[in-house]
């Protein structure tokens, strides 16, 4: 269960933000497996 208290790095450059793939992971409550796939998922449809 999360305790509400989340800190993660965010790089920004222009109109991009960026994020690993670990704080992602700990962001959504996920595991790296299943953020991947969402991204994996993301490009593929473009």
């Amino acid at each position: 269960m999360s305790t509400g208290n989340t800190s993660i790095e965010v790089k920004i450059e222009k109109d991009i933000v960026c994020l690993k793939i670990n704080p992602l992971s700990e962001l959504f409550e996920r595991g790296k497996s299943v953020i991947s796939r969402y991204i994996n998922k993301i490009f593929n449809e473009r």
